[in-house]
């Protein structure tokens, strides 16, 4: 689990004190790969999703990280909740973050690291000063999956 939080930036007539309680751009990552490349898939990640499905939380936002090694169980159930139809999770293509993430000049290690955060940003996290837009946002077919 990856889980990253862009500061919100203060709204029309809410103090700065107050902005800093929303969640705007908080992300729950869940999957993807591991600093040494390996499945981040665990026992955490289906608790997870199975939280945002009972109660169908919107904020923080959450997400799947979908790559070549996402085990097929994974990604069923993220798909058994998505089809209920609320929004949750989104799905993004880790093959695709980390190379967006290498092309703005992270290391491998922190492109791993990285993730997804507010609706389309990438970032190394917890090495980040300033977030960039991810341009490649498509999820490439990567595996047949029968659900």
């Amino acid at each position: 689990m990856k889980f990253n939080n862009q500061p919100a930036p203060p709204k029309v007539g809410v103090t700065a004190e107050e902005s800093s309680t929303y969640t705007d751009f908080a992300q729950i990552n869940t999957g993807g790969v591991r600093a040494d490349g390996s499945d981040a898939v665990n026992e955490l990640s289906y608790l997870i999703l199975d939280v945002v499905e009972e109660m169908r939380i919107t904020q923080p936002s959450s997400s799947v990280q979908i790559s070549k090694k996402t085990p097929d169980r994974f990604l069923k159930r993220a798909l058994q909740i998505i089809k209920t139809g609320f929004g949750q999770p989104s799905v993004f293509n880790t093959d695709e973050v980390v190379q967006e993430l290498l092309r703005q000049g992270k290391s491998m290690e922190d492109a791993r690291n990285g993730g997804t955060s507010g609706c389309v940003e990438t970032g190394a996290f917890g090495k980040e000063h300033c977030q960039r837009q991810l341009r490649i946002t498509k999820l490439k077919k990567q595996k047949k999956v029968n659900t």
